[in-house]
C-alpha cells in the first residue's frame, strides 16, 4: 500500500511539475518583442552587447534617460544573448526561470519550515495558472517584473524565516534579495518593507534586529551595492540620479505617468482569480487551529494588504503592479486544497483500497483541470497578446517570419504609421527586427511615410495603405496578405505637394 502510494505521489508530481514547465517555457519564443518597455530593454541589452558598456545604458547611442532602472534583468539578457544569440528566447528566458525559480521557492520554504511537500507544489501550479503572473509583462516577456518578484518573495519569506528561527543565514538571505530587488527594479524592490516593519514591531521583535551584527552587515552590503552602482554611472552618465528621481522616486507615484491612471480600486479586478479562495483558505486556518498556518498566514496576509494599499495610492497604476502579491496568494490558497487532499487521504474508504490510492488525486484534477486548460488555451491556441491589439505587432510578425525563413526583404523599407510621438516617432519593437535583418545582409531600414520617394519599395499593414498611404502616393501592389493584414508595395508618384517637398 505504501509503496502504490508513493507511486502515485511521485507520477503525480511528475505531471504537475511538467504542467508547470511547459506553461512557463512553452512558446516563450512565439510572439515577437512587445511593446513598450521589452522592446525598450532588449534594445538596451543589443547596445550593451556591442558596446560593452556594463554600467551605462543606451539607447540609439545615447545614455538612457528614459529607461533609468539598474541594469540586473539587462545584464541577463546580455549573457543569454551571448549564448544563445539574439532573439526573443534570450531575452525572455531570464523572466521565465525567474518564474520557475520563484515556484522552487515555494517548495523549498514549504517543505523545510511547514514540513509539506505538496502544499508548496500546489502553491507552485496556483502560481502557475494565474493569468495575470504567466502573461505579457511579467513571466512572458523580457520585462523586469518576473525578476522582480522572485527576489521580493525571496527576502519577504527570508525574513519571516529569520524571525521565527533566529538562523542569521535567513537574515542575509533578506539582505541579499532587498539588494537584488532593487538592482532589478530600483524603489519598487522596496514596497514590501512598510509591511515587514509594521509585523516586526508587532511580534515585538525589532530588538532582535537591532542587537545582530548581520544586520548592519547587511545594511552596509545593501548600500555599497546599491548607492555604488548609482553612484557610478552618474560619475560616467551625469545627470542619471536627478533622472532617477523624477522617474522612480516620487515622480510616479505622485503624479499619473504616461496617462496610465486608475481609481483606487483599480486592482482589485487585477487581482489573482485564486483569491476567491483566499478567505475560505484563512478561515480554515483559523478554524483548524494549526500555530504555524495561522502565524504564517497572518504574515502573509500582512504582506498583501500593506502592499495592494501601498500600489493602491499610487497616482500611476499599472496591471503588473499588483503581480508581487500572486505567490503569496497562491500560498495562502493553496493551504485550503492540502486541507482537502489530506482529508481524502486519510478518509476510511473501508474496502475501497483503489479509492483510497485515486480520490485524492481525482480532486486535485478537479481543482486544477480548467485553471491549467485557460493557461494552455491562451499561451498555445489563443496566442493572446498584450491588451488584445493584434494590429500592433502585424509588421512584427511579418519581420519575424522574413527572418526566421531567410524571405529576402533587400531593398526594402518598412513603414509603421501606430503609435508615431509615443518614442518621439521611434518603434523598438520593429527596429529589433529591421537591425537583425541588416546584420544578415539585408538592405531593409525604418522610414516615416511623410518622406517616402518614388520607387520605395515598402512594408505596411493593409490598415496603413488604406488609411495612409494610398491617400497620399500611387502605388503599385507588389504583394497583400488579406488574412495577416500586411502586403508590400512600391510607391510611384507623391499624390499631394506637401508631400512631394
Amino acid at each position: 500500500m505504501k509503496l502504490e502510494k508513493l507511486v502515485n505521489q511521485y507520477a503525480v508530481s511528475g505531471v504537475m511539475i511538467l504542467i508547470i514547465i511547459i506553461i512557463i517555457f512553452g512558446y516563450l519564443g512565439y510572439h515577437p518583442i512587445k511593446l513598450w518597455d521589452e522592446s525598450r530593454l532588449v534594445a538596451n541589452a543589443v547596445e550593451m552587447l556591442h558596446d560593452g558598456d556594463l554600467v551605462v545604458t543606451h539607447y540609439e547611442g545615447e545614455p538612457d534617460m528614459w529607461n533609468t532602472k539598474p541594469p540586473l534583468m539587462i545584464w541577463l539578457q546580455v549573457f543569454f544573448m551571448k549564448l544563445f544569440g539574439v532573439n526573443e528566447w534570450s531575452a525572455r528566458l531570464p523572466s521565465a526561470l525567474a518564474a520557475f525559480f520563484t515556484m522552487c521557492l515555494l517548495l523549498m520554504f514549504t517543505i523545510r519550515y511547514m514540513k509539506s511537500y505538496w502544499l508548496g507544489l500546489i502553491a507552485s501550479l496556483i502560481l502557475a495558472t494565474t493569468g495575470g503572473y504567466i502573461c505579457m509583462h511579467v513571466s512572458q516577456t523580457g520585462d523586469y517584473d518576473a525578476l522582480l518578484i522572485l527576489f521580493t518573495t525571496l527576502y519577504c519569506l527570508s525574513f519571516y524565516l529569520f524571525c521565527e528561527t533566529n538562523k542569521n543565514k535567513y537574515l542575509l538571505l533578506f539582505f541579499l534579495g532587498l539588494t537584488l530587488a532593487v538592482l532589478t527594479k530600483s524603489v519598487a524592490g522596496l514596497l514590501f518593507l512598510p509591511a515587514l516593519l509594521i509585523y516586526v514591531l508587532w511580534q515585538k521583535k525589532l530588538l532582535m534586529f537591532l542587537k545582530n551584527k548581520y544586520t548592519y552587515l547587511g545594511i552596509l552590503g545593501f548600500l555599497a551595492l546599491v548607492l555604488g552602482y548609482y553612484l557610478l554611472r552618474e560619475s560616467q552618465n551625469p545627470g542619471y540620479i536627478a533622472a532617477v528621481i523624477q522617474n522612480e522616486w516620487g515622480g510616479r507615484y505622485l503624479e499619473v505617468d504616461e496617462t496610465n491612471s486608475g481609481s483606487i480600486f483599480f486592482y482589485v479586478k487585477k487581482l489573482s482569480s485564486w483569491i476567491a479562495v483566499f478567505p475560505i483558505s484563512l478561515f480554515v486556518v483559523f478554524l483548524n487551529k494549526n500555530r504555524k498556518e495561522q502565524k504564517l498566514s497572518v504574515f502573509l496576509l500582512l504582506l498583501f494588504v500593506v502592499y495592494f494599499l501601498v500600489i493602491s495610492l499610487s497616482k500611476t497604476k499599472l496591471d503588473w503592479y499588483v503581480a508581487p502579491t500572486f505567490p503569496f496568494i497562491a500560498l495562502i490558497s493553496a493551504i485550503l486544497i492540502v486541507h482537502i487532499f489530506n482529508i481524502l487521504q486519510n478518509y476510511d474508504y473501508g474496502n475501497g483500497k483503489a479509492l483510497k490510492i485515486s480520490v485524492p488525486y481525482i480532486f486535485l484534477f478537479l481543482v486544477f483541470f480548467t485553471p491549467v486548460q485557460k493557461r494552455v488555451h491562451q499561451n498555445f491556441i489563443n496566442h493572446q497578446h498584450w491588451y488584445g491589439e493584434v494590429e500592433w505587432y502585424r509588421v512584427s510578425y511579418f519581420l519575424q517570419d522574413a527572418l526566421r525563413n531567410d524571405r529576402d526583404l533587400n531593398g526594402f523599407k518598412v513603414v509603421y504609421s501606430r503609435f508615431l510621438g509615443h518614442y518621439d516617432g521611434q518603434t523598438p519593437h520593429i527596429q529589433f527586427y529591421i537591425d537583425l535583418l541588416s546584420e544578415k545582409g539585408m538592405d531593409i531600414s525604418y522610414e516615416n511615410w511623410q518622406k517616402l520617394k518614388s520607387g520605395d519599395k515598402i512594408i505596411c499593414t493593409l490598415t496603413d495603405y488604406n488609411t495612409i498611404i494610398k491617400d497620399h502616393y500611387n502605388c503599385e501592389i507588389l504583394s497583400q496578405n488579406k488574412k495577416n493584414n500586411i502586403g508590400t508595395f512600391i510607391i510611384l508618384k507623391a499624390k499631394t505637394a506637401e508631400i512631394e517637398n
